[in-house]
């Protein structure tokens, strides 16, 4: 395999990365065709002493770097654990509890040696993050969804419920496929978390609304029963409204009709993410959006992609928006709830060549970076740290002024530290044709220009 595929490193990444071959960054080409990705019988056509499967699994599992320092070394022995720690470095921990709390999809194409499906990447990532102790709720167990979710989610099911009743799987349709290859069809996904989720949990995230406590304590946290009320106030004239007794059950801090109606506005209000709902920043923006979730995270989305190049400015970003958002900071932390960096980013890894080059990528997951990363070290490996980013990288010219920058990025998102001892050039090698690796664990953050 080493012979055939150009070395050591070249066999790790074919083994668990599923990449090999020939690569492109320039523009006309495009970002998502950084590998050329090939069936394992096409890349090792002729090698007789690989046709046995698990002769090629012992040689993967060989190839990996003895003295490499994992993430969970408890979790070594899984195949998917290794692909996922040598793809993602630092970053594995964080992609892991997004995926087990519903907020991100499986890596796609994780192999092809170990066939890392949806399911076998959440085993690797309980163990990795073990599950916390959560008694099994036994009044569910006839909910067609529910032993899928308790099997594959474990401790952590009740929060990936809490986010497909928050936002639904309508905005992830990667996510939305990996849960129906478990067997859990949408609805029956919809009636599993249903049960599982606590009774006292609030079904709605309005607990800054003086009366949404009492009211939701009148109706026994019946969401059903909440949202039934609130439809019928919202549709009635001011004057109606004044008449309605009922409030005055909930207690005095619904005495007031317009504490009702603004208790039921927020119920009533499809929230982009729910938790985020207490930050007055947050509700000023998505109201100040049309109360459109997609434009809520495409807004946040793009102001911490800039946030390296462009101050924020509540007052410009959105008319109105700055009675509700006192200044940058405060729309910074609303936005980083609205779209957490642990889904899309590498929040250790802070300075304008890394954000170029996530911007660069309009990369979604840790994945995409990782690939781009491990690409761009080899393809720069005996180019001197001085000299400047390649013409054909012209989309990171903005934030990355020389290779040192790339290289330091990169370092930061794989988790390793770089100990080349000289910048001086060296006989240019194939690409592929690489030592065993030296990674180590990170211990200093990107260069910031």
């Amino acid at each position: 395999m080493a012979k055939k595929l150009g070395g050591r490193e070249a066999v790790v990444e074919f083994c668990y990365l599923g990449t090999y071959g020939n690569w492109s960054l320039s523009a006309e080409h495009g970002y998502d065709r950084l590998t050329t990705r090939l069936r394992p019988a096409m890349a090792l056509e002729g090698v007789d002493e690989c046709r046995d499967l698990g002769e090629r699994r012992e040689a993967c599992r060989c190839a990996v770097p003895a003295d490499r320092e994992w993430q969970f070394p408890q979790c070594q022995k899984d195949d998917c654990y290794v692909a996922m720690d040598l793809l993602l470095g630092q970053g594995t921990g964080e992609h892991c509890r997004a995926m087990l709390e519903g907020r991100s999809a499986a890596i796609v194409s994780l192999g092809p040696m170990p066939k890392c499906s949806y399911r076998e990447q959440l085993k690797a990532c309980r163990c990795a993050l073990p599950d916390p102790a959560v008694e099994m709720e036994e009044r569910c167990a006839a909910a067609s969804c529910y032993q899928i979710l308790d099997d594959n989610f474990g401790g952590r099911a009740s929060k990936f419920c809490a986010s497909f009743q928050s936002q639904g799987m309508l905005y992830n349709e990667s996510l939305a496929a990996d849960v129906g290859s478990l067997g859990c069809q949408m609805d029956d996904l919809a009636k599993a978390c249903s049960c599982m989720l606590p009774r006292h949990e609030p079904p709605f995230a309005c607990g800054h609304e003086d009366c949404y406590g009492p009211m939701q304590e009148y109706f026994e946290d019946s969401k059903q029963a909440v949202e039934g009320f609130c439809n019928r106030t919202l549709g009635l004239s001011p004057a109606a409204a004044e008449r309605d007794g009922l409030r005055f059950r909930f207690g005095t801090m619904c005495f007031d009709a317009a504490a009702v109606r603004s208790a039921c506005r927020c119920v009533g209000t499809q929230w982009q993410r729910p938790e985020c709902v207490p930050d007055e920043c947050y509700r000023g923006l998505h109201r100040s959006l049309g109360h459109r979730p997609d434009a809520v995270e495409m807004f946040c989305r793009q102001q911490l992609r800039n946030l390296a190049f462009e101050p924020l400015d509540p007052k410009a970003a959105v008319s109105g928006l700055a009675a509700s958002c006192r200044d940058g900071a405060a729309l910074r932390e609303a936005c980083r709830c609205a779209h957490p960096f642990s889904e899309w980013t590498f929040p250790r890894c802070q300075g304008k060549c890394i954000q170029a080059i996530d911007r660069g990528l309009d990369a979604t997951t840790h994945d995409q970076v990782s690939r781009f990363c491990r690409r761009a070290r080899r393809k720069l490996l005996d180019v001197g740290d001085d000299e400047p980013v390649p013409a054909k990288w012209s989309v990171l010219r903005d934030g990355c002024i020389d290779v040192r920058d790339v290289r330091m990025a990169c370092d930061c998102v794989l988790g390793t530290v770089n100990r080349r001892k000289s910048a001086r050039r060296r006989p240019t090698a194939p690409i592929g044709v690489t030592g065993p690796s030296t990674s180590a664990p990170a211990t200093t953050t990107a260069h910031t220009s």
